[in-house]
């Protein structure tokens, strides 16, 4: 803000007052008063930059010392609306201090993107539209003359949302094409990942800010979660996604079993998991003894001891169950 105290110090500034002045930079001191042969003091005017150079000027002699004084930097202590659309555009105010008194090229920057324009306002606070970008947590950077501050975690973009899914059911086999429509998604390729529960798919490709589409991986569960990231930025969409697993049986090798049970019996079907997914048997009401997965189209049990006759067997893969 200017009119702060500065004593230089040095020789030969004259045995009396004679007309001296010092300049800060490019500007003249408010005022200059001798003290000595030795010091001269004066106020500065306003500025803010930093590392300038001091000069002392006595009748034609000129005395320089250079990057001696620096305004105080800027300090941003808020941000008015931390939350904007990722399209940009949108009116942000950065509040603080040392901003200026007068417009000095101030620049702003959310994370690594410089805002669209930046316009000053005040001594404490200036004004600026976001860029389109994403991101959460980002740092605010307020920049004024060469002299920077910073506010960090103080500024968040928009996460995407997904609102529905394109093709719901897929083979267990992967490979399905499937279509993740939301808002948000981001405005160029943002490196957007697609999860279905618990693995991650195939591929993604963006497509548009609303939608992306990606190919499914093995797996047989069904009311799966999906879910979407943009730029450390997630969004969910409970069961929206589901396998073809619903197990079919066909037959069963050896449909009559010892009362004792350990009796070996193999089931045989489809879609039984194309690797071992805790598939369970049960004769009845009777978990098997023990149930081991062989194939997609089989799997092998030993009964528990029982006494009915005609029972149906029931099998469960990953949540999803068969009978016969």
């Amino acid at each position: 803000t200017g009119s702060t105290s500065v004593t230089v110090v040095g020789s030969n500034m004259a045995l009396w007052d004679s007309s001296l002045s010092v300049r800060v930079g490019n500007s003249a001191g408010e005022t200059t008063v001798w003290v000595s042969e030795t010091a001269v003091g004066c106020k500065i005017g306003q500025g803010a930059m930093q590392s300038l150079s001091l000069q002392s000027s006595h009748k034609k002699a000129v005395f320089t010392m250079l990057s001696t004084f620096s305004y105080k930097g800027q300090e941003a202590s808020s941000v008015v609306r931390t939350n904007v659309s990722p399209t940009g555009a949108s009116s942000v105010t950065v509040l603080g201090s040392g901003m200026g008194q007068v417009s000095r090229s101030n620049r702003q920057r959310f994370g690594a993107s410089a805002s669209e324009v930046t316009l000053w306002v005040a001594e404490s606070s200036v004004r600026c539209k976001s860029t389109g970008h994403g991101g959460n947590y980002l740092t605010t950077v307020a920049t004024v003359g060469f002299q920077v501050g910073s506010l960090s975690n103080s500024f968040t973009y928009h996460g995407p949302t997904s609102s529905s899914v394109v093709s719901t059911n897929g083979a267990t086999t992967g490979a399905t094409s499937v279509t993740v429509v939301g808002s948000h998604v981001a405005r160029v390729d943002k490196t957007s990942r697609a999860r279905l529960g618990g693995s991650g798919v195939m591929s993604t490709s963006w497509t548009s800010d609303s939608s992306v589409r990606c190919r499914s991986g093995q797996g047989s569960t069904v009311a799966r979660l999906n879910t979407l990231t943009t730029q450390r930025q997630a969004t969910t969409l409970v069961a929206s996604w589901s396998y073809e697993a619903q197990p079919f049986l066909s037959s069963a090798v050896r449909v009559n079993y010892i009362a004792t049970g350990a009796s070996s019996v193999t089931v045989v079907g489809r879609s039984l998991g194309i690797w071992d997914r805790t598939a369970l048997l049960r004769n009845g009401a009777t978990a098997a003894a023990s149930t081991v997965w062989l194939s997609d189209s089989a799997v092998v049990a030993h009964s528990a001891s029982g006494l009915t006759a005609a029972l149906a067997l029931g099998l469960t893969v990953s949540r999803a169950g068969g009978s016969l």
